[in-house]
């Protein structure tokens, strides 16, 4: 009789543990640090008509897991997570066969092994990089020794045009080496770099998509030095005009810019450039009306800025006198401006006056034409855009 129920203990053990064994989803509705708050919500839950509620532990965080129902089907138990989702707002299904921590460790071995690659593959293409400036660097040294032969005497013309035949080809092979290497360099990054650092690559485009912007002007204000050859014409004629005697014989004059421009828009502009032509006897003045278009190049801090002007008078200035002289200038030209800041850019700027006048009432074209080059600094004030 003893051991009959020995047996049959033994056969409601077995029962018992491929029970649990066949049950690997458990529904979670808790977690906790120590086994005796776990022990106590899965009573709780019992008492509330869950008698299948019990807790497990999971060594690999070091948390008492509380669930409420355990099955056989995961979609029984997902099905079931939806249906207490009002009561459990936060339950969840547990594989036991694959808890989480497993997927994570899986996952972090992946970003390890793509990290340790990455860091391999920069390390031979800065190698590889360095071996295109070392032959670069050689290269240019054998391009000096050619010039230096070039300039040699007639006398040693053959032993030069040889040594300078075998330098050529020298350089020829160099540069299939770099070639090659730049090809090299091309498809380990398609074929390892691309595939295994798409994070970092993609990183990369984001920041040389980024460039500079120029942001939208409302007024600016320029200023710099400029070189003229304008006045070439103009100031023997003026100095006839107004019986002055003492002309200045200077071919080049030199003087400054101030300019203002104000935005009609994003990129049409309208303005009034001032030239100002000092000397020791009497100082020149060119007030220029302007409208120009701006544009930026790309994604560059690069913005080119076509125009046209007109002038219609020239101011002498002479001790305390000021006349004007019956010019009128039609000045294209082109200004390339470079962004530093927002609010700050050196710009240069090029204008070819075509020099027309009155002469006894009778409009006229100058035989020569003249141009002007100035170059300085341009403030841009942007306002409440």
């Amino acid at each position: 009789m003893r051991q009959l129920k020995l047996l049959i203990a033994a056969f409601l053990f077995v029962i018992f543990t491929l029970s649990v064994n066949a049950q690997p989803f458990y529904l979670v509705v808790a977690s906790h640090t120590s086994e005796a708050p776990a022990k106590a919500v899965a009573e709780k839950h019992r008492a509330t008509g869950f008698v299948n509620a019990g807790y497990i532990y999971a060594p690999d965080i070091k948390h008492y897991r509380v669930y409420i129902k355990q099955y056989n089907s995961k979609n029984k138990a997902h099905a079931d997570r939806k249906t207490f989702s009002s009561k459990f707002p936060g339950a969840w299904v547990l594989d036991k066969n694959n808890p989480p921590s497993v997927e994570v460790k899986k996952q972090k071995a992946s970003v390890d092994s793509t990290q340790v690659a990455i860091k391999n593959l920069d390390a031979v293409l800065s190698a590889t990089m360095q071996q295109v400036e070392d032959l670069k660097l050689q290269i240019a040294l054998l391009k000096d020794e050619i010039g230096r032969l070039s300039q040699n005497s007639e006398q040693q013309d053959e032993l030069r045009q040889n040594v300078i035949s075998e330098l050529k080809d020298t350089i020829a092979i160099l540069e299939k080496n770099i070639s090659e290497l730049k090809s090299d360099i091309q498809n380990d990054a398609e074929e390892k770099y691309v595939k295994k650092g798409d994070t970092v690559n993609f990183a990369r485009k984001a920041v040389d998509a980024e460039g500079f912007i120029f942001e939208k002007s409302k007024f600016t204000l320029s200023l710099g030095p400029v070189k003229s050859f304008v006045l070439n014409d103009i100031e023997p004629q003026m100095s006839t005009y107004f019986n002055i005697d003492t002309p200045l014989s200077n071919k080049i004059f030199y003087g400054f810019q101030l300019a203002g421009n104000f935005y009609l828009s994003e990129n049409w502009k309208a303005g009034i450039d001032l030239f100002i032509y000092p000397s020791k006897t009497r100082s020149y003045l060119f007030p220029y009306l302007n409208i120009g278009y701006s544009k930026q190049l790309g994604n560059a801090p690069l913005r080119i800025n076509p125009f046209i002007s007109v002038a219609t008078e020239v101011l002498w200035v002479d001790g305390e006198n000021t006349m004007a002289g019956r010019y009128v200038f039609y000045a294209p030209g082109l200004d390339l401006e470079w962004g530093l800041s927002k609010s700050t850019s050196l710009f240069v700027n090029y204008r070819h006056n075509i020099n027309t006048y009155f002469e006894n009432d009778v409009y006229k074209l100058a035989e020569t034409q003249h141009s002007n080059l100035s170059f300085g600094v341009r403030f841009n004030f942007h306002g409440n855009n």
